[in-house]
């Protein structure tokens, strides 16, 4: 039978990286910054004098609110080429959500320490860091297929970027297409993963 043959022969379609209908408010959540500079916590303070605590700094409410700016970073390595899809729609659902204005897009091999191209670029150029309560979101495997000398480089340029962009008051976030079993160490020091 023609069409048992063609079924068994044709591979399954890749699954989206991102539940339908969802992307929008991973973007959201992604992008939200939390800080302590909301009201001040009287419960808080209230819990801080019953255990005698001195009151250093008074207790604030946490609030949330989107950062400054958000830089998305594509890994354009081989690894991630069946993902370029879902990459696309995420960038696409940030620039609609957030505006255009506070949406930065560019990709990198390896890591963007090593450089980035900026949407419709040809050029490769020193990656620009956002300002300070921004987020900074990566799209990569984190050098996952990587093997040896050069899965401890990644993992060591990883953790790089990483302290930089803590440095700089910015958040960071990394979403990787692979089960967590598989990730790499250095997932872990980023501030979302």
């Amino acid at each position: 039978d023609r069409h048992s043959v063609e079924a068994a022969g044709s591979a399954p379609p890749l699954q989206s990286l991102f539940a339908p209908g969802r992307v929008r408010a991973i973007v959201r959540e992604l992008a939200t910054l939390s800080s302590d500079s909301g009201m001040p916590d009287i419960a808080a303070a209230v819990q801080m004098v019953a255990r005698a605590e001195p009151i250093v700094r008074l207790p604030r409410q946490s609030i949330s609110s989107l950062g400054h700016c958000v830089q998305l970073l594509f890994d354009a390595g081989p690894a991630m080429l069946p993902f370029a899809a879902d990459q696309q729609q995420f960038a696409a659902s940030a620039a609609r959500l957030l505006g255009r204005d506070r949406v930065r897009i560019a990709d990198f091999v390896h890591n963007p320490l090593q450089g980035v191209r900026s949407q419709r670029q040809v050029r490769w150029e020193e990656m620009r860091w956002p300002g300070r309560r921004s987020a900074v979101i990566v799209v990569s495997d984190l050098g996952i297929g990587s093997r040896g000398v050069d899965a401890w480089f990644q993992a060591d340029s990883w953790r790089r970027f990483v302290a930089e962009a803590h440095r700089r008051g910015l958040r960071s976030v990394v979403l990787i297409p692979y089960a967590h079993e598989r990730w790499p160490a250095v997932a872990a020091a980023f501030g979302t993963a």
